[in-house]
């Protein structure tokens, strides 16, 4: 289950009432879209999706039904999401990054997109020690948790202990070599093209500073692969909480962060090419690292890895659904 949208929708109709109601509404679709998407916490090229799943049409001139052959809507629908994907970009991508390139280098990241984060601990919160153990106190003495706390907290002691479990795990990836050839680059990437980035904090002042930038900087030079840990940089302070800010679509939340956000000239010079491990502390819906994740692609890296420290984990399903409305 993707810890954002909350993975495969086939056994979860969303929105299903709704999208019944656009067979008699078609000429008002784009305001119902938007509706709809902004209710299910979803962006308006899911829902448009979904309508074509029902072989509906959403443009607007045209009201009814068009069955298709399969294959071509499967095509119809990835152009749609990369051009979605592009409008979204534009306008906080270099403009040393052309179009064109701009997206090749997206269709490189939407083939990448189901791509799984790898994490080291389950990050127990306190609404889940609250409820499975009857307090939030346990939320504290959860050792991989604690550790977790103190790297966030930028404990020495703990940033060393992070920092050589994420080696270790790197190293058996990399070992692996999951790289393949995509669509710009025939040519194998070399294991020593490798760059570690990090998640910046969302207070622009501790750009840099806090734990997860240093783990970045200790795995970076103690396996001898490119320090990024400077390479995404925060120039404006964002709300943490936005992921799970009802109040505005999906789109709208990725352009807010990405608005925020920089890819630094150094970084873009050696990001092209090059295969990117993406260090996080904390995943909770996953929004933050696939949002950097696309931007890193867009510069275009060859593959992007995240790695976090923990996950977090939830008492259930449905108390994670009914939270963040996944």
């Amino acid at each position: 289950m993707n810890s954002s949208h909350g993975g495969d929708d086939s056994d979860r109709p969303w929105a299903k009432e709704e999208l019944l109601q656009l067979d008699d509404e078609v000429q008002d679709q784009h305001l119902r879209i938007s509706e709809i998407a902004l209710k299910h916490n979803r962006s308006d090229n899911e829902v448009r999706q979904k309508i074509k799943e029902r072989h509906l049409s959403y443009e607007p001139s045209l009201c009814t039904r068009t069955p298709t052959n399969k294959v071509h809507r499967q095509e119809e629908t990835a152009a749609h999401e990369r051009l979605a994907e592009f409008d979204i970009l534009r306008p906080y991508v270099s403009k040393s990054i052309s179009n064109q390139v701009l997206i090749k280098n997206i269709e490189v990241a939407t083939t990448h997109s189901d791509d799984e984060p790898i994490y080291l601990w389950d990050y127990i919160s306190k609404q889940y020690a609250r409820r499975a153990y009857g307090s939030e106190g346990q939320h504290y003495l959860d050792k991989d948790t604690a550790t977790v706390l103190d790297v966030k907290n930028n404990d020495q002691k703990s940033v060393r202990v992070a920092s050589s479990e994420i080696l270790k795990r790197i190293a058996r990836v990399v070992q692996s070599n999951p790289i393949q050839s995509n669509p710009i680059q025939s040519n194998p990437i070399q294991s020593n093209n490798i760059v570690v980035c990090s998640v910046p904090s969302h207070n622009k002042s501790s750009h840099n500073s806090n734990g997860i930038s240093k783990i970045a900087q200790i795995v970076a030079t103690e396996a001898g692969y490119i320090d990024g840990s400077n390479f995404i940089i925060r120039h404006k302070d964002i709300d943490k909480g936005i992921s799970k800010d009802k109040t505005i679509t999906y789109d709208n939340k990725r352009r807010k962060v990405l608005s925020t956000i920089s890819i630094s000239p150094e970084g873009i010079a050696v990001i092209n090419g090059s295969w990117v491990f993406l260090l996080d502390d904390v995943i909770t819906t996953g929004f933050t690292y696939k949002l950097l994740r696309l931007l890193i692609y867009a510069y275009g890296a060859r593959l992007v890895t995240v790695v976090a420290l923990g996950k977090t984990k939830f008492y259930n399903e449905k108390i994670q659904e009914a939270r963040y409305g996944l």
